[in-house]
């Protein structure tokens, strides 16, 4: 396991509105009306794409943890 690599979640409290799929598509799907992560992401230009679209979450459903810490 890389230090690169983080394990992205989707809260309840996602919306749906689609922003993380507009900016980092390859990392969320929408399934139903909630989004949700396709999991790990590897390498800093994912990581910078998921950050980006935490920042612009309206329901703040975003999170990012180190993968190494999310398998302890």
């Amino acid at each position: 396991m890389s230090e690169n690599e983080w394990q992205v979640s989707v809260s309840g409290r996602c919306i749906g509105a689609g922003l993380c799929l507009a900016i980092a598509p390859d990392h969320f799907r929408l399934d139903g009306i909630r989004a949700q992560s396709t999991g790990t992401v590897t390498g800093q230009e994912a990581h910078d794409l998921v950050v980006s679209a935490a920042g612009v979450c309206p329901a703040r459903a975003i999170t990012m943890t180190p993968a190494h810490a999310a398998a302890e």
